[in-house]
């Protein structure tokens, strides 16, 4: 009880006292009429009641004040009530639709799991910590979501704006994009590759892309099906075939591998399929084939040329013979045993020998005329 209200109760009693006091006298003096009696103890109680009757006016002004204070501090003041003691407040418990928080320092916490079964909508910035996020129907956010935990969708997300994953994301089922994705690198495990989700055809650069680079070296690419080159390929390096390579338009060799021959003989192997080999002696030179049987269609080219401070001389004198006598194919014989550039005809002089898959044909591949030596 307050000051105010122990006063008042103070002055009844003292009034009541008077009373009792004024009776006990009755015999000393004159003893007051009944009508003064009755008086006295009416006004006495109108005194007492007046009193109990203020301090229960003081009582509710009071409890009025608190009811508005608690009202002015709203959602702020039941957010506090949650963190302190724990409690879990809805909508629907404290008949309210809408939860509101004003000022940048008005902060919803919970320190456990928020839940929200209904449609929720933020129009500012929601950030969750260490704790999972989950919203189990529509969700909105206005501005920025920051989640440095897990956020768990259960049906769809859809993102307006721009999607910035710091971390890894997994996906436990398939990710439609129906755009595109900018991405410094994109990996995937060990042999699953990318693929089309129905059969059809993998387009890589259908739009933009202008070249397509393997860029670490000594990266080795495999192609198990067929390789159908509509323009051109170029080759830097090396190709080896393990099968017959078919060329169904024109085909063109850009480079041949030249070698330069400066002694006075030179035993072919198969090492030299495909070579030029260039015969640089001021001197006679003896060129035996590979021994027959070769693959088909192998060829080995030889023309007469000069070496480093030696210009070409009509004194470098070519045969070229196969390995088994009497069985080299020349012009109209298939029994000759050698061909060589007579006098006036070895400078700029170019043959070539190319195996059927059992001997060896050689032809002409200049103006410069060659001679067939023949000893049948």
């Amino acid at each position: 009880m307050s000051k105010q209200e122990d006063g008042m109760a103070a002055k009844v009693r003292g009034l009541e006292d008077r009373v009792t006091v004024l009776e006990a006298k009755a015999g000393v003096f004159a003893s007051p009429t009944g009508a003064e009696v009755l008086a006295a103890k009416n006004a006495a109680k109108a005194k007492r009641i007046a009193a109990e009757q203020a301090a229960q006016d003081a009582a509710d002004k009071k409890a009025a004040a608190d009811k508005v204070k608690l009202r002015g501090a709203g959602a702020k003041a039941l957010a506090l009530v949650a963190i302190l003691f724990g409690l879990c407040f809805t909508a629907q418990a404290e008949n309210r639709d809408t939860w509101s928080l004003y000022s940048g320092s008005d902060n919803l916490i919970v320190p456990g799991t928020l839940v929200v079964t209904g449609a929720t909508t933020i129009v500012g910035t929601l950030t969750s910590g260490a704790t999972n996020l989950t919203a189990l129907n529509n969700f909105a956010v206005g501005g920025n979501l920051t989640v440095t935990s897990n956020v768990v969708v259960q049906i769809n997300a859809t993102v307006t704006g721009t999607l910035a994953q710091v971390g890894v994301a997994t996906f436990t089922a398939e990710s439609v994009h129906n755009l595109g994705i900018d991405a410094d690198y994109i990996t995937t495990d060990a042999g699953a590759g990318i693929d089309t989700k129905s059969a059809g055809t993998l387009m890589v650069g259908a739009a933009t892309a202008n070249k397509i680079e393997i860029s670490v070296t000594a990266v080795e690419t495999e192609i198990q099906g067929t390789l159908d080159v509509i323009e051109a390929a170029d080759f830097d390096a090396a190709v080896t075939m393990g099968t017959t390579l078919a060329v169904a338009g024109a085909g063109h060799i850009a480079q041949q591998t030249v070698v330069r021959e400066v002694t006075a003989t030179r035993v072919c192997t198969s090492a030299d399929y495909g070579k030029l080999i260039i015969l640089a002696t001021n001197a006679a030179i003896a060129v035996t084939l590979p021994a027959n049987g070769a693959a088909a269609g192998s060829t080995i080219d030889f023309m007469v040329g000069g070496q480093s401070g030696i210009a070409e001389s009509d004194s470098c004198v070519p045969t070229i013979a196969a390995a088994t006598a009497d069985t080299l194919r020349t012009i109209n014989s298939v029994d000759s045993d050698s061909v060589t550039y007579g006098t006036g005809h070895r400078i700029g002089a170019r043959c070539r020998a190319t195996s059927d898959g059992f001997f060896w044909t050689v032809v002409n591949l200049c103006d410069n005329t060659m001679s067939v030596n023949d000893s049948d």
